[in-house]
């Protein structure tokens, strides 16, 4: 779901798969205690979970997106530029 919206909003993001990649699953685990996918990080604020609304009020200023996943949205943690 967040991967889609943010093709269809034209967010560019770089995706890190926590699942493969430990280094990031560790930062991960380091920025919000859980391993719970997709996390999404805006402007060092954390989105847990797709929630568009929180998102799109997130993106309303000037955003650098981070999302992680572990291959149940596609299994990645993403960070858009």
């Amino acid at each position: 779901m967040a991967k889609d919206y943010f093709a269809e909003n034209n967010i560019e993001y770089t995706e890190y798969n926590v699942a493969e990649d430990a280094e990031k699953r560790a930062e991960m685990m380091e920025k919000t205690g859980q391993m719970g996918v997709p996390v999404i990080e805006i402007n060092n604020e954390i989105v847990i979970g797709f929630n568009e609304a929180k998102i799109k009020e997130l993106l309303a200023s000037d955003a650098k997106v981070i999302a992680m996943n572990a291959d149940t949205d596609s299994g990645d943690m993403a960070q858009a530029a």
